[in-house]
């Protein structure tokens, strides 16, 4: 009986270990994204500005790197409007908001006024990125001193 009692809780922690590496790992590609994020639309709004691009050649040739972290393929033919909306619900409450928001304004408006925009939609995901960053090493040191708490209780309450 003590043999499956140690087990088990070799088995429980060895969950809760994989859970907080899991959390570590999402909460980093989530910052992740938002930079890319921040990284696209700053090229995207110096392609408009500077040389009056239309949107899908600009997807075409932005940075790799940029587009595999946000799993962007820009041969598919896809417009950044259905990127931005498909991005709006991975990337928590604001950062979704403000990608939603974008997806709707993209090409829809004159030139200048479509850069202004894209600036604003800039410093609003960089201040959305810094807040993230800041929480994030709280955040997930909370969830997993919980978790692993949890998982002690228990195997306390077992014995």
């Amino acid at each position: 009986m003590l043999v499956f009692k140690c087990l088990g809780g070799v088995v429980l922690l060895v969950i809760g270990w994989r859970y907080c590496q899991q959390i570590m790992k999402d909460s980093h590609l989530m910052q992740r994204r938002l930079d890319a994020w921040i990284a696209l639309l700053a090229y995207v709004r110096g392609q408009i500005c500077c040389f009056g691009r239309p949107l899908p050649d600009i997807l075409a040739t932005a940075d790799r790197k940029v587009l595999e972290a946000l799993e962007i393929d820009a041969a598919q033919g896809s417009s950044l409007s259905e990127y931005c909306r498909a991005d709006a619900q991975q990337l928590g409450v604001r950062g979704g908001e403000l990608l939603g928001a974008l997806a709707e304004e993209l090409g829809t408006v004159w030139r200048q006024e479509q850069v202004e925009r894209l600036d604003y939609y800039i410093t609003a995901l960089e201040e959305e990125s810094r807040s993230y960053q800041a929480k994030r090493a709280d955040m997930l040191r909370v969830r997993c001193t919980l978790t692993l708490c949890g998982i002690g209780g228990v195997l306390l309450l077992v014995w």
